[in-house]
């Protein structure tokens, strides 16, 4: 298999179908799109999600500051708010006390600025792998709406956790801030020698203040205590991927205009440079809302200075549709994203 998030058909017959125990506690099952889990049990509440690794050793704290906002962003997504974060570490056979150190305490100080606990996890040397592997398992709370949104049909005290229930033909398609935001910023730090023998140092400095627009917890918060019926981070795969996902998650088709979705015109330059398709780029940083009053919480969004648009809709049928210079294109599977043909040739 390529490196990078596996396709959607493989998912489903070599994963999801080979999940056969279901509990009660667990109201949402695995299925694609489905990043996060809100588990209830015995009154404690928790959400879980958990992010690996993309880019090279060189770049490795970096690489786990991508996971961790990752894993944040997906409870995020959930209506959590993050709280903490079980860390594991596998290091190759000759890595040295001071390498594990410097790590961890580089994560740590970084926890600290996200207001996450590290609750543990595990650290080890193996001779299976030849550079260091972390993962990161991030926990929430449900955060709860604070507002009554009956016309929303959110009936209960959480985010609504069955979105097919109560998402209908016409509700708006909002998208936050900006696409491939965390692409953008992978690029910067993989490939800046190379990105210098095309743009100044100035413009690379410029489009590296993307690096802090990559968290979606501010507008999720936001958002799911304004009546969003659903809301998706857009991760990998990019915009493309996180429209067809969102379509699975609600049960209805979708329908957005290419000319609607924002994209930095730094995020434009560097995927010409290197033959990139923007709307399949990672774009971690960006949330897709589903709501009935679009207008409504992009205006709520911006006094609170988050940039939000309405993208599109949900439609009757079950096409994944995107329109542009008034064509319709039919959106395909996702199959991969656009930064491996960048970073994914390298090996751990």
């Amino acid at each position: 298999m390529k490196p990078g998030k596996i396709s959607e058909p493989v998912l489903k017959r070599s994963v999801i179908r080979t999940i056969k125990y279901i509990t009660d506690e667990i109201p949402a099952k695995a299925a694609p799109g489905n990043d996060a889990v809100i588990a209830d049990s015995e009154g404690i509440v928790a959400a879980v999600s958990t992010a690996g690794l993309y880019m090279s050793e060189e770049n490795l704290f970096f690489d786990c500051k991508c996971a961790i906002l990752n894993g944040m962003n997906n409870i995020a997504a959930k209506g959590g708010r993050p709280f903490a974060v079980l860390m594991n570490i596998i290091l190759p056979a000759g890595k040295l006390e001071s390498d594990l150190r410097a790590l961890t305490g580089s994560i740590s100080r970084l926890c600290l600025r996200l207001k996450l606990q590290i609750a543990g996890g595990s650290t080890e040397v193996s001779v299976a792998v030849k550079s260091t592997i972390v993962s990161f398992t991030v926990l929430g709370h449900p955060a709860v709406v604070e507002e009554s949104f009956e016309s929303e049909g959110l009936e209960n005290k959480y985010l609504y956790t069955e979105p097919a229930a109560v998402c209908r033909p016409g509700m708006d398609i909002v998208l936050t801030k900006r696409i491939g935001i965390m692409g953008t910023v992978m690029m910067l730090y993989e490939k800046r020698d190379e990105l210098l023998t095309k743009f100044p140092e100035s413009y690379l400095e410029k489009a590296l203040e993307a690096e802090e627009e990559m968290s979606v917890c501010s507008e999720a918060a936001v958002a799911g205590g304004s009546g969003a019926a659903v809301m998706h981070d857009v991760s990998r795969g990019g915009i493309f991927a996180a429209l067809w996902e969102l379509a699975e998650i609600t049960g209805r088709g979708v329908e957005a205009v290419i000319a609607d979705i924002p994209v930095r015109q730094e995020t434009i330059e560097l995927c010409e440079f290197y033959g990139l398709n923007p709307y399949k780029l990672i774009s971690g940083g960006s949330l897709l809302l589903v709501c009935s009053h679009g207008n409504d919480i992009t205006d709520r969004l911006r006094r609170r200075g988050i940039s939000a648009t309405v993208i599109g809709k949900l439609t009757e049928n079950n096409d994944k549709v995107v329109i542009q210079n008034g064509e319709k294109r039919y959106l395909e599977p996702p199959k991969g994203d656009e930064i491996y043909k960048v970073i994914g040739n390298k090996k751990r």
